[in-house]
């Protein structure tokens, strides 16, 4: 089931043994290669996708709030309802990419979850920004 090894070298006719330490280490995957960025890179990455997250939700809950539920004593819960999912956002990558001094975290599948996660919150806030919903005027003139 595993990867077959390289046929072995011959010299003279007589096969030569067998040594896994001479074959090549394998490509790092792309959890390895996001553990192995510095801390402060991997800090800012979990940033930026909680503030992604905050930017996804907040038209929907601004939509939410001022149609069902607005009233003048209440008017900060929609910026805490985003800013509370970006934190959210923020320490599930704080403990997927970050992890504590010292001793960064393993490289599991669960961090190329977050990391496609990150960028598919990244690109539907830009698609948001694009038809408008940021603004009074689109991008496109659609």
């Amino acid at each position: 089931m595993g990867r077959k090894p390289n046929p072995r070298p011959t010299h003279a006719g007589i096969p030569l043994p067998y040594v896994p330490e001479m074959e090549p280490p394998p490509a790092p995957t792309l959890e390895e290669r996001t553990i192995a960025l510095p801390r402060l890179v991997r800090m800012l990455i979990a940033g930026v996708f909680a503030l992604a997250a905050a930017l996804l939700v907040t038209p929907v809950v601004d939509n939410i709030y001022l149609e069902n539920f607005f009233s003048m004593d209440t008017r900060t819960v929609p910026a805490l309802v985003s800013a509370a999912l970006g934190m959210v956002v923020y320490v599930v990558g704080w403990r997927l990419i970050v992890g504590v001094v010292g001793s960064p975290p393993p490289a599991r599948p669960a961090v190329r979850y977050y990391l496609i996660f990150g960028v598919a919150l990244i690109l539907f806030v830009i698609v948001l920004i694009a038809f408008g919903f940021y603004s009074n005027v689109p991008l496109f003139g659609l």
